[in-house]
């Protein structure tokens, strides 16, 4: 299981305590972000009827279990050939997921003791050094991720929401925007960039690449679609464009009826 690309999109799901941002809180990235030009509308029309089709093929009483946390699998980047280095890492997995983050620590790095090219250890190491508070060391190993193998998009989110952490927003947009160039259908990348520039009030923007985050996941049958559903919604919302917000905010709740995010941002248009 690889841990370090759920952590990413758990980074970058939205809280319950979100707040749409208001002129001041536009500035770090004012004078950097171009207008996309892109029409969407026909794009959201076709993808709000592959979700109607979705909710209504499910049986009644059946609907699927999806959440900002659900859990998904992947293959390793790079698996490591070391029996050794691959028995660390799995434990450093165990510790991780458990957020015994030192411990973690330490098996990552006994898994690149053995194996100093095993990017799924740097990736999920930096996730370990991240919630310890160790963000200069969590930079730095992703960045040698990055320089270690280049088609691989989990250091690039992950260190963006490390310059998140650390105020430095333009830096994580031109991150995203890097990977983006590398790797156009990255749906974390395109994700993590929505929900950025969501937080800075380029809406427009926003809602252009949480849309083609939504198409991704729809095509890969992804639980996380339901995430990307809420953050159009909330860019609806934030725009004051109340009727769409209700709109979307029905989708997650068509899939997730309790969903307290639109059940909060419903109650204050109705």
């Amino acid at each position: 299981m690889k841990l370090a690309r759920l952590f990413v999109l758990l980074g970058i799901v939205l809280s319950f305590f979100f707040s749409c941002a208001t002129d001041e809180k536009t500035e770090p990235l004012a004078k950097e972000v171009e207008p996309i030009s892109q029409e969407i509308s026909s794009e959201e029309n076709e993808i709000a009827e592959e979700i109607t089709e979705q909710v209504e093929s499910e049986p009644e009483n059946e609907q699927p279990e999806l959440s900002s946390t659900s859990m998904v699998t992947a293959p390793l980047v790079s698996p490591t050939p070391y029996s050794d280095a691959a028995d660390a890492y799995n434990k450093g997995l165990d510790y991780l997921h458990s957020y015994d983050n030192a411990n973690a620590e330490k098996y990552f790095l006994k898994a690149l003791e053995i194996d100093p090219n095993f990017v799924d250890a740097m990736d999920n190491l930096g996730v370990a050094y991240r919630r310890q508070g160790k963000l200069e060391q969590a930079e730095e190993i992703y960045l040698k991720s990055m320089s270690t193998r280049g088609n691989n998009d989990v250091p690039y989110t992950n260190l963006a929401l490390v310059y998140i952490d650390q105020g430095r927003y333009q830096d994580a947009l031109n991150l995203y925007l890097e990977l983006l160039d590398i790797m156009p259908g990255s749906v974390e990348g395109n994700y993590g960039l929505g929900n950025l520039l969501l937080q800075f009030g380029y809406y427009d923007n926003a809602l252009y690449y949480f849309n083609v985050a939504l198409q991704i996941y729809i095509e890969q049958d992804s639980p996380y679609m339901v995430d990307a559903v809420r953050s159009i919604a909330l860019c609806y919302y934030c725009a004051q464009d109340y009727e769409n917000a209700q709109k979307w905010f029905g989708y997650v709740l068509s899939f997730i009826p309790d969903d307290e995010i639109s059940l909060k941002y419903l109650s204050q248009i109705q």
